[in-house]
């Protein structure tokens, strides 16, 4: 059963990273834009961006560490331990 879960949610956190990491980039390339165009309609773009886009990427970026952190976890995943190997 946990290996099924376990299955799940890496695929959720694959998928859902991907999107994440896509999405960033339209970002990025949206304020780059706004730069070249100046102006209030920079601001208009920023505006809506910083108020309507970026509390969600947000929110599914926190979901999607829980849910990678879940897969740690299930598969007993210990990577970020202290300790010497000997």
């Amino acid at each position: 059963m946990k290996q099924k879960i376990a299955k799940i949610t890496v695929s959720i956190f694959k998928y859902g990273i991907s999107v994440l990491m896509l999405t960033a980039l339209l970002i990025a390339l949206t304020y780059i834009f706004a730069f070249i165009i100046g102006g209030e309609t920079a601001a208009t773009i920023d505006a809506f961006m910083f108020s309507k886009i970026l509390p969600i990427i947000y929110v599914l970026g926190v979901l999607m560490s829980i849910i990678g952190i879940v897969h740690l976890y299930l598969t007993k995943y210990k990577g970020f331990r202290f300790g010497f190997h000997k």
